[in-house]
């Protein structure tokens, strides 16, 4: 779960956290702008193939599969938000 005035997402279960804004200074410094680019087309290759099975497993759109890579997806666009408004 993410907690904005934290900057952080936190587990449901345990209540550790689990990521914060550090995490993706880190991945900017060992990637560079480049990997960036080339992990954002990645993950967004793999949501349109994800969606695409999604909408083929499911019937009248009620979902039967579980959409698990997708809802990472979200997971990084959210802390990305949250990391372009702490710059």
């Amino acid at each position: 779960m993410y907690i904005e005035h934290m900057t952080a997402w936190y587990d449901l279960k345990t209540h550790n956290e689990v990521i914060n804004l550090k995490f993706f200074s880190k991945i900017t410094k060992s990637v560079g702008t480049a990997g960036l680019t080339g992990l954002d087309r990645l993950f967004s290759f793999m949501i349109v193939t994800e969606l695409q099975v999604c909408f083929m497993n499911s019937h009248m759109f009620h979902f039967t599969c579980n959409c698990v890579f997708l809802s990472f997806a979200c997971f990084v666009l959210l802390m990305d938000r949250s990391a372009m408004k702490a710059l």
